[in-house]
C-alpha cells in the first residue's frame, strides 16, 4: 500500500509544505489535506507609538500592514518563513533564532529601544511579551488573528483507521492535540513533531513512532517528513 501523507496545517501553508516534500521524493505518497483550524483575521487597535515588532508567525507579519503599522519598522522574527513574510510586508527582518525561547533571548541580549509590539494569534505559547517586559524590554501585544478549530475530514479519519501507513507532521502542540482527538489510530502511524511539546500532545494517537524535528522550523519538518516517508516500506494487501 502507498503511504499516506496527512497534512493538517491551514491553507495555503499545507499546500506549500506538500510541494516542498513532494519535490524531494522519488516515490510520491498519497496526500490528504485536512486543516485542523482556519485562520481568521481580527481587527485591533494599534498602539500609537511602536519602535519595533516581535513576530512569532508569518501571519503576524502579514497583519502589520493591515492594522496600519508603518513600513520600515525593525521586526524580530522567529524563523525564516516569518522573516520572509516580514520583508514582503516592508519590515526590516531581524533573526530570532528559530523558536520562542531563542527569540526572547536574542531580543533581551540586544536591548532594543522600546516599546516593541508582539503580533500574535489567539492561541500562542511562551508569554513572549510578558517575558520581554519582565526582562527590561517594554513589549506590548495584540492578537491579530484567531485559529479556529475544525474537524478532520472523512478521508483523514478513514486513513487513521485504515491499513495503509500514515505519516502525520504536526506543527504545534495545539494541532497535535486536535489531531489526537481522533485517536487511537489503527493505521501504522508515524508522527513528525516540531517540538517535544507537540510530540507529547500527540501521544493519545498511539502512533508506532513519534520523532521530533532537529529544529523547530519548516525546513527541518520537511526533511523529517521525507525521511519518515522514505523509511516506510510499500506494502501489499494479502491476496
Amino acid at each position: 500500500m502507498t503511504p499516506i501523507l496527512l497534512v493538517t496545517r491551514p491553507l495555503p501553508e499545507a499546500e506549500r509544505f506538500v510541494r516542498t516534500v513532494m519535490a524531494r521524493l522519488a516515490r510520491p505518497p498519497q496526500v490528504i489535506l485536512s486543516p485542523l483550524f482556519d485562520i481568521v483575521a481580527l481587527g485591533v487597535e494599534t498602539p500609537p507609538e511602536v519602535a519595533g515588532l516581535v513576530l512569532t508567525s508569518a501571519r503576524g507579519a502579514e497583519a502589520a500592514g493591515r492594522i496600519g503599522l508603518p513600513r520600515g519598522l525593525p521586526a524580530w522574527c522567529v524563523g525564516a518563513q516569518t522573516a520572509a513574510a516580514a520583508e514582503a510586508a516592508g519590515l526590516v527582518a531581524l533573526p530570532g533564532g528559530g523558536d520562542a525561547e531563542a527569540l526572547v533571548s536574542r531580543v533581551l541580549a540586544a536591548r532594543p529601544r522600546g516599546p516593541l509590539l508582539h503580533l500574535r494569534g489567539a492561541h500562542a505559547r511562551g508569554d513572549v511579551a510578558a517575558r520581554l517586559t519582565a526582562g527590561g524590554v517594554e513589549t506590548m501585544e495584540r492578537v491579530v488573528y484567531d485559529q479556529r478549530a475544525r474537524a478532520l475530514s472523512e478521508d483523514a479519519l478513514a486513513a487513521l483507521q485504515g491499513a495503509a501507513p500514515v505519516i502525520a507532521p504536526v506543527f504545534s502542540p495545539r494541532s497535535a492535540a486536535l489531531l489526537a482527538e481522533a485517536g487511537p489510530a489503527r493505521a501504522p502511524l508515524a508522527v513528525a513533531a516540531i517540538s517535544s511539546a507537540a510530540a507529547e500532545a500527540s501521544a493519545p494517537l498511539g502512533a508506532a513512532r513519534i520523532t521530533i524535528a532537529d529544529r523547530p522550523d519548516g525546513a527541518a519538518m520537511a526533511a523529517l517528513t521525507c525521511r519518515l516517508l522514505e523509511e516506510t516500506p510499500q506494502t501489499h494487501p494479502s491476496a
